[in-house]
C-alpha cells in the first residue's frame, strides 16, 4: 500500500495544505494510489478565497493549479477554499510512482512551503456518479443509445433494455467490470471513456430479460476486486412503459 506522503504536513497558519485525496464520485479515500484519467477530489485548507465551477475543466483557477511536474496539469472542474475537483492526467503508467504538486499564489508576507505528494499509480478505484452528489442517491443512468433519463423501461426478453451509467476510475481495469443489480449479476457490454467529459467513464449494461419490480433498485460495480459506491436505479412499471410508448 502506498499512502500519499505530504511533504509539508505542518504548514504555517494560513498556508495551503492537502489533507486527503478521494475518488470524486464515490468519495472513497485513495489510500492505495492515484488512478489515471480519474476525477479526483483534493481536500485541504487555504486553497485561496474564491469558489467556482466550470462546465469545461480549466488548467488553472484563480492562480491555483495542480500538476505532475514538469508540465502535466490536472484539469479543474471546481474549486473552493477547501476542495479542488480535478482530473488526474493519464501520463504516468501503472505501477510507476508519481509526484503531485499544488501551486497557489502567495497569500501573505511570508513564503509558504511547497506542497507536494508522493505515491504510486494503480489501475482502478471504481466510483459511480449520482445526480445529487449524495454518493448513494440516484445514479447517472440513461438508456443506451438514445439517452432517456430515469425511470428506465423494464427488461424484455424480446427487446432487451440497454443502459449506460457514468462513473470514474473504471476505464483502466484489467478485466471488464462486473455490474450488480440488487446483488444480481447483469451483463456488461462495454466500459469506456466518455468522449464529452474528461475523467468520466461510461459503463454499458443490459437489464436481465425477466420481470423486474418497478421502483428503486440498488446498483454497484466491481472492478479488479474493488467495489464502487452503491447507487439507486429507478425502473418504471410495464404498464407505464406501454402507456408512454402509445403516447409517442
Amino acid at each position: 500500500m502506498s499512502t500519499p506522503n505530504i511533504t509539508s504536513p505542518h504548514a504555517a497558519t494560513g498556508c495551503p495544505r492537502i489533507i486527503s485525496l478521494h475518488n470524486a464520485a464515490s468519495q472513497a479515500r485513495l489510500n492505495d494510489g492515484l488512478i489515471a484519467d480519474c476525477v479526483l477530489l483534493i481536500r485541504g485548507e487555504n486553497f485561496g478565497t474564491e469558489s467556482a465551477q466550470f462546465d469545461s475543466p480549466v488548467n488553472e483557477a484563480f492562480g491555483i493549479f495542480v500538476l505532475f511536474p514538469p508540465h502535466d496539469r490536472f484539469p479543474i472542474y471546481s474549486i473552493t477554499p477547501s476542495e479542488i475537483r480535478c482530473v488526474v492526467p493519464g501520463t504516468i503508467p501503472v505501477p510507476q510512482s508519481y509526484l503531485l504538486e499544488l501551486h497557489t499564489p502567495s497569500q501573505g508576507p511570508g513564503a509558504c512551503p511547497e506542497i507536494s505528494l508522493k505515491g504510486r499509480m494503480v489501475t482502478t478505484e471504481p466510483g459511480l456518479f449520482t445526480k445529487d452528489d449524495s454518493v448513494s442517491g440516484p445514479g447517472m443512468f440513461y438508456t443506451y443509445p438514445d439517452g432517456n433519463d430515469q425511470p428506465i423501461p423494464p427488461g424484455d426478453p424480446a427487446q432487451p433494455t440497454m443502459i449506460q451509467v457514468y462513473g470514474t476510475g473504471l476505464r483502466h481495469t484489467r478485466t471488464l467490470p462486473t455490474a450488480l443489480l440488487d446483488e444480481m449479476n447483469v451483463s456488461v457490454i462495454a466500459c469506456e471513456a466518455d468522449t464529452t467529459r474528461p475523467g468520466y467513464d461510461r459503463l454499458i449494461f443490459q437489464l436481465p430479460g425477466q420481470n423486474l419490480a418497478p421502483g428503486m433498485h440498488r446498483f454497484k460495480v466491481m472492478a479488479d476486486g474493488k467495489s464502487s459506491n452503491e447507487v439507486t436505479l429507478e425502473l418504471m412499471s410495464g404498464m407505464s412503459f406501454q402507456q408512454s410508448a402509445v403516447s409517442r
